[in-house]
């Protein structure tokens, strides 16, 4: 390619990023001990700077598998209603650090990425659970998974064969 058409190739490339905002190539994932996600990556355009987005509003979320509601008096397990999610929202929160409050839990169908299930090729359901901005996932995630170890009254785990460790 000749000079000037590589220049002008160059020229549209650029302008297409500007039209669109700011193209980059993820190279880094961090998080700050406040929760801040630190996004590093590298720009798309024929300079190729180092770029950081620092996200300080960022609602962190991890998922881990729904629970079945333990039903004594039918001597049964059923699949948790909306109220008993919301009971679950606030056992957990009651049990868990300030810092690691859950700002929302709700159920959702997934595949899990580990151990396909052939006998449920819709996936099973999961919780979506969503901290606040600021919060740290990681920390988050221990002391859930710690909470959700010693047994919640009402529910479990186990039935379902997703013993979350």
């Amino acid at each position: 390619m000749a000079q000037p058409e590589r220049k002008r190739a160059r020229m549209e490339r650029d302008a297409a990023v500007e039209q669109h905002g700011l193209a980059v190539m993820l190279t880094d994932v961090g998080e700050e001990e406040n929760g801040v996600l630190l996004l590093w990556g590298l720009s798309l355009n024929d300079q190729q700077r180092t770029v950081l987005l620092v996200v300080p509003d960022y609602e962190p979320t991890f998922y881990l598998p729904c629970p079945v509601k333990a039903d004594n008096a039918q001597q049964a397990f059923l699949t948790p209603q909306p109220e008993d999610i919301r009971q679950l929202h606030r056992q957990l929160n009651a049990r868990l650090p300030p810092e690691s409050q859950l700002q929302s839990v709700e159920v959702q169908q997934q595949r899990p990425i580990m151990y396909y299930r052939p006998e449920q090729p819709e996936g099973i359901p999961f919780l979506k659970c969503t901290l606040k901005p600021g919060c740290s996932v990681k920390k988050a995630a221990g002391a859930v998974e710690k909470v959700v170890s010693g047994g919640l009254p009402g529910f479990s785990w186990r039935q379902r064969g997703t013993d979350p460790h």
